[in-house]
């Protein structure tokens, strides 16, 4: 398995409250949403009206799969009349069996904070 993601900042030089942002935000990340399957979300510079920095993540089978879509994704956001691309950062990162810490199987309605307590309290 690989987990891909992109770091995105863009300037948004008509921007002249956060209102103005968000909406320029909101168009960037319904559209990313809706074409690729990836999950986006704006995560820093929240309170800057004239910044945005937006996160993507894919996960995939294969690293030039995940390049590629990373790629395209920032092509794409790029193109927006209303915000400008300053700076791009990817992020391929294998993850195998041995890495995986935990695993934890919920059933479906439980509690997790309760079971990870009870785990924990058993000496896990």
């Amino acid at each position: 398995m690989v987990v891909g993601s992109l770091r995105l900042v863009f300037l948004i030089p008509h921007a002249g409250s956060l209102k103005d942002k968000r909406s320029v935000v909101r168009k960037l990340i319904d559209r990313a949403r809706a074409r690729f399957n990836a999950s986006v979300a704006e995560v820093g510079d929240l309170d800057v009206h004239r910044r945005a920095v937006i996160g993507v993540s894919v996960v995939s089978n294969d690293a030039t799969h995940a390049t590629s879509m990373l790629t395209n994704i920032a092509s794409t956001m790029a193109n927006a009349a209303a915000a400008q691309l300053v700076s791009r950062r990817v992020s391929i990162q294998p993850v195998n069996e041995h890495d995986l810490t935990h695993e934890l199987d919920v059933p479906m309605g439980l509690d997790v904070d309760a079971l990870l307590r009870r785990e924990n309290d058993d000496g896990w």
